[in-house]
C-alpha cells in the first residue's frame, strides 16, 4: 500500500515536471479566424485627380497674380482644394487655406509679407475627404520692390 502511494506520488511529481517542461517550451503564436459570415467587407478604390488646365495672369498693374485651374473630368468627386503659399524650397507654407470645390482659382496680391526679387510657389492639390491628389505647383516672382509681381507661371 505504501508502495502504491509512493508510485502515485512519483507519477504526480513526474507529471508536474512534464507540465513545467511544456510551459518552458511554449512559443508565441498568431491567431486568426476565418469564419465566412464574419469576414465580409467592401472597399472602394479611387483616385483624386490633380487639377488641370492651369493658367496664371498678372492683373491690376502687376500687383496681383491670378492662378486658375480646372477640375479634372476623372477621379473621385472633389470636396475642395488645399492651397499653400511657399517660399521656393520651403516645406512649411507661409499661408495656406482649404477652399471649396467650386472655386478654381487663387489670387496673390503684392505687398505685405512678400520680399522683393524673391520667387514663391503656389501649391494646389484637390481633396476628397481625407484623400488628396498630386500637387501642382505655380510660381511667381516679385519685382524689384514687393509692390509688383514680375512674372507668374505654372
Amino acid at each position: 500500500m505504501i508502495g502504491s502511494r509512493l508510485g502515485r506520488l512519483r507519477l504526480a511529481v513526474l507529471g508536474g515536471v512534464a507540465a513545467l517542461g511544456l510551459v518552458v517550451a511554449a512559443h508565441p503564436v498568431a491567431a486568426a479566424w476565418s469564419d465566412p459570415e464574419l469576414a465580409t467587407a467592401s472597399a472602394t478604390a479611387g483616385t483624386v485627380t490633380a487639377p488641370v488646365g492651369t493658367t496664371c495672369v498678372r492683373q491690376t498693374n502687376n500687383t496681383q497674380a491670378v492662378f486658375n485651374w480646372s477640375q479634372a473630368a476623372t477621379g473621385l468627386t472633389r470636396s475642395g482644394y488645399f492651397v499653400g503659399l511657399y517660399a521656393v524650397g520651403a516645406t512649411t507654407p507661409q499661408q495656406s487655406a482649404t477652399i471649396a470645390a467650386d472655386r478654381t482659382f487663387v489670387t496673390v496680391s503684392a505687398g505685405t509679407g512678400l520680399n522683393a526679387n524673391t520667387t514663391y510657389e503656389i501649391r494646389v492639390n484637390a481633396t476628397s475627404g481625407t484623400w488628396s491628389s498630386a500637387i501642382i505647383v505655380g510660381r511667381f516672382t516679385m519685382g524689384t520692390t514687393n509692390a509688383t509681381i514680375a512674372s507668374c507661371t505654372w
